[in-house]
C-alpha cells in the first residue's frame, strides 16, 4: 500500500514510514496530527500503542480513528443477523477467501464499544473532543485530543 500510495504523492516534503504503533520511530511531541482507519482493532497491544502515540503527539495533537466499534445497541435483529452471517457468507464467497469476512463479524463483535475504547483512551492521556456515529452505531469517527 505504502508503495502505491508514494506513486500518488507528488510533494517531496512527505515521508512515508511503515512502523508499529506501539514502536513509533519519531520524537517525542513531533506530530500535530495522527488517523487511523479501521486499524485500531487489530493492534496488538491496545495500552501500549496509545502510549506510544500519546508520546509523539504534540501537546494539543489529535488523534482521529475512524473504526468499527462493538455497537452498544443495535435497535434491528436484522443488522445482527446480517453482519453475523449473511456479510461472511458473501464476503468469504466473493473474496474467495474461507475466513477474511469471519474475521472482520468476530472482531467487532469482540472490540470495544466507544464508551468503553474513549475510557481507555483517557486513561492513556487522551481528551474526547467528539464521536460521531457513521452507520447505526458500529463505524464511528472518534476524535481525541492529548491532553
Amino acid at each position: 500500500m505504502l508503495e502505491l500510495q508514494r506513486i500518488k504523492i507528488s510533494d517531496e516534503r512527505l515521508e512515508l514510514i511503515q512502523a508499529e504503533a506501539a514502536s513509533m520511530p519519531f520524537e517525542d511531541n513531533s506530530i500535530d496530527l495522527i488517523t487511523i482507519g479501521f486499524g485500531v482493532r487489530n493492534f496488538d497491544n491496545l495500552n501500549e500503542s496509545l502510549t506510544e502515540i500519546h508520546r509523539v503527539l504534540k501537546p494539543g495533537g489529535y488523534l482521529i480513528i475512524i473504526e468499527m466499534f462493538k455497537a452498544e445497541k443495535i435497535s434491528s435483529r436484522i443488522f445482527n443477523f446480517y453482519f453475523s452471517k449473511i456479510m461472511p457468507f458473501l464476503g468469504n464467497k466473493l473474496s474467495k477467501s474461507k475466513t477474511a469476512y469471519n474475521y472482520l463479524s468476530d472482531s467487532v463483535q469482540n472490540f470495544l464499544t466507544v464508551p468503553e475504547f474513549t475510557g481507555i483512551c483517557n486513561k492513556n492521556g487522551f481528551t474526547l473532543e467528539k464521536s460521531v456515529n457513521n452507520f447505526i452505531g458500529v463505524v464511528n469517527s472518534v476524535y481525541l485530543r492529548k491532553s
